[in-house]
């Protein structure tokens, strides 16, 4: 079976990127922090080389930089295998 999403044009992946920001807002779905114009990418939440669909539920926006380091690992959010400084440090601070 074909990738759908790969045979969709640079402007259609565009749309649905749009779409997702508009719904869900400028909010990297992997790290929880926002996103700047510019680093926006559009997330698969279950990958596409694992059976994920190419449908509004499963498709967030997210950072470029987050996007490429989860590869074709589901995504869980901002609880999951990536995580951001300020929860790691947040977490890891000694009380005195």
């Amino acid at each position: 079976m074909a990738d759908e999403y790969l045979a969709l044009s640079g402007a259609q992946r565009r749309v649905l990127l749009d779409q997702a920001l508009a719904t869900y807002g400028w909010v990297c779905c992997i790290c929880g922090l926002g996103i700047a114009p510019g680093q926006e990418s559009l997330q698969h939440t279950t990958a596409r080389s694992k059976g994920g669909q190419r449908t509004a539920e499963n498709e967030r926006p997210a950072h470029k930089s987050c996007n490429y380091q989860l590869q074709d690992r589901d995504s869980s959010g901002p609880e999951g295998e990536i995580h951001n400084g300020l929860n790691y440090f947040a977490s890891s601070r000694v009380e005195r």
